[in-house]
């Protein structure tokens, strides 16, 4: 944990893949998204997150929905945390919150006097068949 606190910059990524199962077999692909610290993959169109390709990070997963009359699910947000670095952060439940993940990261980690709010979020577009299954607003 010591080494952690001495690192003095870390790497985020924010990525509307459009589709995560196709990419997830690309080796390029995973080794670009593991070179990051904090990642956050949104409109993955997975209903459940089961592959190992990801192993220096812890992942959380918020499912994609499957809609009634649609072929694929809809939305779905993965979030990617560097195992080191995960005792430093902590989740928040969110599960009435849509396609949200919050995280509050410990300001220890980056040497502030005030913790963090990580907060990796899919907001359908226009439209989407979310709106109609869910009590918000468009």
């Amino acid at each position: 944990v010591d080494n952690v606190n001495k690192k003095k910059s870390f790497s985020f990524l924010s990525w509307n893949v459009n589709g995560l199962l196709a990419k997830i077999y690309d080796t390029a692909v995973v080794t670009f998204v593991s070179s990051f610290d904090f990642v956050c993959i949104v409109e993955t169109f997975l209903d459940y997150f089961e592959f190992d390709v990801f192993s220096t990070h812890k992942v959380f997963c918020k499912p994609a929905v499957r809609f009634p009359g649609r072929g694929r699910p809809s939305g779905g947000v993965i979030v990617l945390i560097k195992k080191e670095l995960v005792p430093f952060v902590r989740q928040l439940d969110c599960d009435k919150c849509g396609y949200f993940l919050v995280f509050v990261v410990d300001k220890q980690l980056f040497g502030l006097s005030r913790d963090v709010l990580y907060v990796c979020a899919y907001l359908p577009p226009e439209g989407s068949p979310f709106y109609a299954h869910f009590d918000v607003e468009n």
